[in-house]
């Protein structure tokens, strides 16, 4: 019985080895090219989330930083006032002091006068920068703890309008209110005189 010969020379033969050596290297650049397209989608649509995610920002437009009276309301505010006060009566005046966490203050006071101290009043205006002619002197020096009301008495020395602000300290910085006005009871009655001397 003959025995064949297999002649591995032509399996093996230069030319089969170079078509599959390229089918190989084709199969690889694909994979490769595959990956990195994934990789720069996932990455084009973070972006893109991200764009959506965050406000544009108009450079023209300023930037408040500090704090103003305001957005003081939530820490400190009023909570009881009279509408309109007289001359040589007293009233009594209440604000509250609200804080995330407890702290002590060595601070609070209700300033006032009967002049105007208008304008926005930042977490640096200090009482002698806001210039009121009077205070509630009950909290102004000691140690108290926060959150918490806080209750005074205001005497009214001389007719005219009050105004009012309430003020604390916390960590170095001031804290205001809006200012109040209360009208002098007189001014009400001058009111109705004049009004009923005009109807005819």
């Amino acid at each position: 019985m003959a025995i064949r010969k297999v002649n591995y020379s032509s399996i093996f033969s230069e030319k089969h080895y170079d078509k599959t050596f390229l089918l190989v290297i084709f199969v690889m650049f694909v994979f490769i090219f595959y990956g990195i397209y994934q990789i720069y989608s996932i990455n084009n649509q973070g972006n893109s989330q991200d764009a959506k995610e965050t406000p544009a920002i108009n450079p023209d437009v300023p930037v408040s930083r500090e704090p103003v009276a305001s957005q003081f309301s939530s820490i400190i505010e009023f909570t009881q006032l009279p509408e309109r006060v007289a001359p040589s009566e007293k009233f009594i005046v209440e604000w509250i002091i609200n804080t995330p966490e407890p702290k002590f203050i060595q601070h609070t006071a209700v300033h006032y006068g009967y002049e105007s101290k208008q304008g926005e009043f930042s977490s640096e205006t200090t009482p002698a920068m806001a210039s009121y002619e009077f205070l509630t002197p009950e909290f102004a020096s000691g140690e108290y703890p926060i959150p918490n009301m806080f209750r005074s008495e205001i005497l009214v020395t001389r007719k005219g309008s009050l105004y009012l602000r309430a003020h604390v300290i916390i960590d170095g910085k001031n804290y205001w209110t809006e200012e109040k006005r209360l009208s002098d009871t007189a001014e009400k009655r001058e009111s109705i005189e004049i009004d009923y001397r005009q109807q005819p």
